[in-house]
């Protein structure tokens, strides 16, 4: 008898235990990671998170830092005025600086990339890649994974090295911010609770955020856009800056056409070449959108 309540004394929390990490790990997804690469020159990298509990940073140079995370703050902004949401990191030096640094910090050979991996229940996460003095970016992610980030809410990859972006797994993203990479194609059909959306300056063709009927603002300045697809659902929907496309005269009637009606609510705005059409402005004029078409 003495040995079976040893026994279930020890095994019974150890079951809990493998049972709650199990389930954890179904929640969040192997308990909530995201993998990042990013070419590598020795500089400084940066990001700022937010979350709850703890997180692991394994920086991939050997490097692992364990942190607390703070909420996300109700002005998501809020996270660049307190260092308490910023995770710096100092890389090796490159070959030229090498003599600036002790000897111990000096790698035999420098890698090209570094994959960066980031563990623990991130709900916000703004990656900061160094720049050269005048602005042109040297270094930068050129992939990301957040797919088994589901419960993230504020992602800022912008000015980065980004072919691809893969959110169609983050259903509870509220912020996106993705311009200046070089992505050619963005599918946000999952992404309903998405209320700002930023993607100007890719390669992207087409756009459709038909079905984010949550959204609030987007802009998608200088992405190479044909088609645009938008929907008069999107009754949120307060501004749409997009000009510096290349809308045809059909594509623009389509967009025109979609725009949601503001009538009885503040006027919407909207910034948008319009080359071609002629019925624009009074479509957007009867639906309540002041439009500034001298983009």
């Amino acid at each position: 008898m003495k040995s079976t309540r040893l026994f279930l004394a020890v095994a019974v929390p150890v079951m809990l235990a493998v049972a709650l990490t199990s389930y954890r790990k179904d929640k969040v997804g192997e308990a909530g990671k995201i993998t990042i690469t990013t070419t590598f020159t020795g500089e400084l990298n940066e990001f700022y998170l937010a979350g709850s509990g703890q997180a692991t940073i394994d920086w991939g140079d050997g490097k692992i830092d364990d942190v607390m995370l703070k909420p996300l703050p109700d002005n998501s902004w809020d996270m660049f005025e307190d260092e308490g949401w910023m995770f710096p990191h100092h890389y090796y030096p490159p070959p030229d600086e090498a003599d600036l640094w002790e000897e111990e910090y000096i790698p035999d050979e420098i890698p090209d990339t570094i994959t960066i991996t980031i563990t623990g229940d991130v709900t916000a996460l703004v990656i900061s890649s160094p720049a050269e003095p005048d602005g042109s970016q040297y270094y930068g992610v050129t992939r990301i994974d957040v797919s088994k980030m589901p419960m993230l809410r504020f992602l800022d990859c912008s000015a980065e090295k980004l072919t691809s972006l893969d959110v169609s797994k983050n259903i509870e993203l509220v912020n996106l911010f993705c311009q200046g990479n070089e992505l050619s194609e963005l599918n946000l059909t999952s992404n309903t609770a998405l209320e700002y959306l930023n993607c100007s300056i890719n390669n992207l063709s087409t756009l459709d955020i038909s079905q984010n009927t949550a959204l609030e603002g987007v802009e998608c300045i200088g992405s190479n856009l044909t088609s645009l697809t938008i929907a008069n659902t999107l009754s949120a929907l307060e501004y749409l800056i997009c000009y510096d496309n290349k809308f045809d005269a059909a594509a623009l009637d389509d967009i025109f056409s979609a725009l949601p009606d503001r009538t009885g609510m503040e006027r919407g705005m909207l910034e948008i070449n319009i080359r071609g059409c002629n019925e624009c402005e009074n479509k957007a004029g009867n639906k309540n959108w002041l439009l500034n078409a001298g983009m």
